[in-house]
C-alpha cells in the first residue's frame, strides 16, 4: 500500500542523511534512509492507522524530516528525546496523541519500528523499557502496515 502524505517537507540530501548519521552514531536502516532521501518524511498520511502490539491501534500525525530547518526535524527530536530511549533508538515521528514513533538503529532488533507510549513508566526494567511497544520488523513492513 503506498502513503501519501498531506503536508510533506523540503528534500533532503544524502550529506544530509549522512552527517545525522554521524550525530546517533549509528546508519540508518536502508529501508528509512530511501524513504528520507524520497520523500523526507510528512505529516497526515492516508492511510494512518497502525497497530502496537498491545492490541491497541493509533494513528500515525508525523514522519518526522532531516534538516528542515524549522527545529522540527529528526535531529531536533533526538536531542530532545536521547535521555528518555534506550541506546540505539531514535525518534522519527509521532501519534495524533503525541507518542513517539521509534526505530531501532542498533542492536538485535535493529530496524524494527516501536511505540512509545508516554503515559507510562520508563526506564529499563528487567523485561526491557516499561513504555516501548513493537509495532513491526522494519520501516518498510511498518508502511506497509498502515490502514484507514
Amino acid at each position: 500500500m503506498s502513503v501519501v502524505f498531506r503536508t510533506t517537507f523540503p528534500p533532503t540530501s544524502d550529506e544530509a542523511l549522512t552527517a545525522f548519521e554521524q550525530q546517533i552514531g549509528e546508519p540508518l536502516p536502508a529501508d528509512y534512509r530511501s524513504f528520507l532521501l524520497k520523500t523526507n518524511g510528512g505529516e497526515q498520511p492516508d492511510p494512518e492507522g497502525f497497530r502496537v502490539e498491545t492490541g491497541e491501534g493509533s494513528m500515525l500525525a508525523t514522519l518526522y524530516p532531516v534538516g528542515d530547518g524549522t527545529g522540527y526535524d529528526l535531529t531536533a527530536h533526538f536531542n530532545h528525546m536521547k535521555e528518555e530511549l534506550p541506546s540505539g533508538v531514535i525518534p522519527i515521528g509521532q501519534d495524533i496523541g503525541g507518542n513517539a514513533i521509534c526505530l531501532a538503529v542498533a542492536g538485535e532488533d535493529t530496524g524494527a519500528v516501536l511505540f512509545m507510549d508516554h503515559e507510562v513508566e520508563t526506564g529499563p526494567h528487567e523485561d526491557g523499557w516499561d513504555n516501548l511497544y513493537f509495532c513491526a520488523r522494519s520501516f518498510t513492513e511498518f508502511l506497509d502496515g498502515l490502514r484507514d
